[in-house]
């Protein structure tokens, strides 16, 4: 089977077709959606027991109209948020009645899609207005890597200039040791001319012959210089285009060079007596020096060209060196990818894990501390001090976002541990965001339905959660795991008539009819929810309940149930629920139609 984010599919395509197979098990349409969407936005708007608001990016400012909805399906739209997303599938999971378990394996599949989705774009995003704007973490990996590209070429640019300051002073030193042989050559034929004898001197004429011997050697290292340097001044051009095309990119940080000195390994071969004292022993150690010099340089003139034309302007040390820098530069997003980056290439350096483990716990942006705690989790999946800082990040740091991952981590690598145990627990009733309460008692219930204190968390979160769908979440679990409990019969009641939230009331009766269909009690309630509840599509569904009865039914009770559509087909306000009582009066009571009313919505009738 095809995993999710295969190269050469679109990742947006696969995220549109995951969640439309979702809404489409969970019978949602995008309108209906769209009206959940509506719903807990309103829901974050209600301000909690404490005064303080529901943590997070507000989620009217997402985008989930019909028609948007519709183009994300077909893959046309933007890679909406992650937030959007485990807000999507909570609404389809609840509706298709799915585990949490399924639930915490769709987020993390629709995780690798948005984390591919970010990767697609950050390869092909060429265009250079695009590349550093904010807001896309795909976005500011590619400034990563122009920054990376700019440190290179800046590195290439010393060196060349280093290699040019070389040459123009190698040049100098042969011209003055030509100069020097000249002045001897001269010097050598005016004494032979003076020479009262005739007989040339042997000594004389040697000294001559070596010193024209020594005059071709430069000329010939003079030449080679000469060469290297109508190299390298064509190369200096090349690294400075390319210099300046990098720097005006924007979202690029300018940074100063190390202050190399143009100097760097420049080497004078000729002492700075000899112009005072020529020796032809001097010029033949000075030459042999030279030749050593053209011979090392021109090597570092082809690994420079190398180098330039396979785009490696620097090796691992330096772009290691840029990454550590970029962990502690004041850009977020820099920050954020340095990290990142560092973890997925350099993993094994002791250094890159206390940076990383810095970044999770101190760093000022809630993205950074979020990145830094998934790479420790990928790089040390089952240390102990990854576990540590995980349940510290989950227990303490102030933005929901930075705890949302904290709590993935922890679930999905260290269940069977009690202190993720507590941890866990200890969000359940003290966080401040119902996304992540909920989650943290899903979590408890799937991995720890036996202990004791499980029960008792669940019927707690399920009666004094401010957050409905916390309420909802807790007697999902009563429902799957303690639907025998008499206990459980009678919070549920209580939820049904007295929960704020239609969908945990509309849970609540649901949960009572399936599993408690055979209980009066129950029945009783579902009687009293049928008449007196004030929205009409949760009073209908009590109403098919209550008109349903019970699989042994004594003639009274379905006496009872008779004259209870009759009255409802009347005066139930609602005219969707009028009908139910009519329609089942007529395929069960048929004798009885003529008590009926009218039919037709009345006017009169207001419809809630």
């Amino acid at each position: 089977m095809a995993q999710p984010g295969m190269e050469g599919e679109d990742p947006r395509v696969e995220l549109g077709s995951l969640l439309r197979r979702e809404a489409e098990a969970a019978g949602l349409s995008t309108r209906e959606m769209s009206d959940h969407f509506e719903r807990f936005a309103s829901q974050q708007e209600v301000i909690d027991v404490n005064g303080k608001r529901a943590e997070g990016p507000p989620i009217r400012e997402m985008h989930y109209s019909k028609s948007h909805l519709d183009r994300l399906y077909r893959g046309e739209t933007l890679m909406p948020s992650a937030r959007f997303v485990r807000i999507f599938l909570r609404i389809t999971s609840r509706a298709a009645g799915i585990s949490p378990d399924r639930y915490n394996k769709l987020c993390l599949e629709a995780e690798i899609l948005l984390r591919s989705g970010s990767v697609a774009a950050r390869k092909t995003s060429s265009a250079p207005a695009s590349i550093g704007a904010p807001g896309s973490s795909g976005e500011s990996l590619a400034t990563l890597q122009l920054q990376l590209s700019l440190e290179r070429a800046r590195h290439v640019g010393d060196n060349l200039r280093w290699a040019l300051n070389d040459a123009q002073l190698l040049m100098n030193t042969l011209l003055q040791i030509i100069n020097v042989l000249r002045e001897i050559i001269v010097d050598l034929d005016i004494r032979q001319i003076s020479e009262a004898s005739t007989r040339i001197g042997l000594g004389t004429q040697d000294s001559r012959d070596e010193a024209l011997r020594y005059r071709a050697s430069a000329e010939m290292e003079l030449g080679r210089v000469n060469e290297r340097r109508r190299t390298l001044e064509a190369l200096w051009d090349h690294a400075r285009a390319e210099l300046m095309r990098l720097s005006c990119h924007p979202g690029i940080v300018t940074e100063t060079s190390g202050g190399a000195s143009a100097s760097g390994n420049s080497t004078v071969a000729l002492h700075q007596d000899l112009l005072a004292r020529p020796a032809l022993d001097d010029i033949a150690t000075a030459l042999a020096k030279v030749s050593l010099i053209n011979d090392r340089n021109e090597r570092d003139t082809e690994d420079l060209v190398r180098r330039l034309a396979g785009g490696t302007g620097g090796d691992s040390e330096d772009e290691f060196s840029f990454l550590v820098r970029a962990a502690s530069h004041p850009d977020d997003d820099l920050r954020e990818a340095a990290v990142t980056s560092l973890c997925l290439t350099y993993q094994d350096d002791p250094k890159v894990l206390q940076i990383v483990e810095e970044r999770s716990r101190a760093d000022a942006s809630e993205l950074v501390r979020s990145a830094a705690l998934m790479a420790l989790s990928q790089v040390r999946p089952m240390s102990d001090r990854t576990l540590e800082i995980c349940l510290e990040r989950l227990r303490y740091d102030a933005d929901a976002a930075v705890r949302q991952v904290a709590l993935d981590v922890a679930i999905h690598s260290w269940t069977d541990e009690s202190q993720t145990h507590d941890a866990l627990a200890d969000r359940v009733l003290n966080d401040s965001d119902g996304v992540i309460r909920e989650e943290a008692l899903q979590a408890i219930y799937s991995n720890w339905p036996t202990d004791p204190f499980t029960l008792d968390l669940v019927r707690t979160c399920a009666c004094d959660d401010a957050d409905w769908t916390v309420r909802y979440a807790a007697l999902d679990a009563l429902r799957e795991g303690w639907t025998t409990d008499s206990f459980t019969r009678d919070l549920l009641i209580d939820r049904a008539t007295n929960d704020a939230d239609l969908n945990v009331r509309r849970l609540a009766i649901e949960t009572l009819v399936g599993d408690w269909r055979e209980d009066l009690v129950s029945r009783g309630a579902i009687y009293d929810r049928a008449v007196n509840e004030e929205v009409w599509t949760v009073r209908r569904e009590a109403l098919h309940a209550a008109l349903s009865g019970r699989k042994v039914e004594r003639l009274k009770e379905n006496r009872k149930r008779r004259i209870f559509a009759l009255d409802r087909s009347n005066s139930d306000p609602g005219y969707p629920d009028r009908e139910v009582a009519r329609a089942f009066v007529k395929n069960n009571f048929p004798r009885m139609i003529r008590l009926l009313p009218p039919e037709g919505r009345s006017d009169s009738v207001r419809r809630k």
